[in-house]
């Protein structure tokens, strides 16, 4: 038991369920789906201007996520 009633929880190694981690992939994920030529490009992915744009591209969806989605998935899996 800590100070201030609190207590250490000891998790498995790895629980999808309490990673925030999981839902921002999928928000990740469901952008790059609906982005038909950033698909297309990854799946042709040999020349690295079409590697450089894709990771750049994967870059901005991944700081598109809004702060206040972010604290819901911590909330969503118990860290605040």
């Amino acid at each position: 038991m800590l100070g201030s009633g609190k207590k250490v929880v000891y998790l498995s190694p790895y629980s999808p369920d309490f990673s925030p981690i999981e839902p921002s992939f999928g928000w990740v994920k469901a952008l790059t789906q609906h982005d038909e030529l950033l698909c297309e490009d990854m799946c042709i992915a040999d020349d690295h201007e079409v590697k450089v744009a894709t990771v750049t591209c994967l870059h901005e969806y991944i700081f598109s996520i809004p702060p206040n989605l972010t604290r819901s998935w911590f909330h969503h899996c118990n860290y605040i």
